[in-house]
């Protein structure tokens, strides 16, 4: 019989050295990635020196790490970009919402054009309204109308079920 519980033992010792281990604060459901950051400086890169480095560099090769910003379990965890929705998926009519919370801009008083889209070949300008409140705006090109307004509003329908944090629309 004491056989026995020294097997049993030296069975229970090996299978927990070879366990995953964990910490205390293990599996980490909420990522604090809201630290601040200095604001970034742009800085301007001349095309020739971008075009000549890029093509005739020696690439590096990195090794494949796995994900980051997964927990212990391998599932992501919430945070200003993602919100996990492993515990509820949300229904058919709360993917139809997606992210919309607000009413849209106020429109019975004045816009405040804040400053106006430069990239891109249709038009577009953010505004403040009246609260206090930030908008994007764009327009379709006026050849095919609802063509990319339409294709973005379907994509954050589509990303807010995935978990993404997407903008109001």
């Amino acid at each position: 019989m004491k056989k026995y519980w020294i097997g049993f033992l030296f069975l229970f010792f090996i299978a927990s050295a070879s366990a995953e281990k964990f910490f205390q604060d293990d599996p980490v459901w909420k990522d604090r990635d809201q630290l601040p950051i200095a604001k970034p400086r742009e800085i301007e890169i001349s095309q020739i020196y971008d075009l000549s480095y890029n093509t005739f560099k020696n690439p590096d090769v990195k090794k494949d790490n796995g994900a980051e910003n997964v927990n212990t379990l391998g599932e992501v965890p919430d945070s200003s970009w993602f919100t996990n929705r492993s515990e509820h998926f949300p229904s058919m009519d709360e993917i139809l919402k997606g992210a919309n919370k607000g009413t849209g801009p106020d429109m019975t008083g004045r816009w405040t054009i804040v400053h106006a889209k430069t990239q891109g070949i249709t038009p577009g300008f953010t505004i403040q309204d009246q609260r206090g409140d930030t908008y994007f705006i764009k327009f379709d090109p006026l050849k095919n109308p609802q063509l990319a307004t339409s294709a973005e509003i379907i994509c954050t329908k589509f990303f807010y079920a995935f978990g993404y944090n997407v903008p109001e629309k």
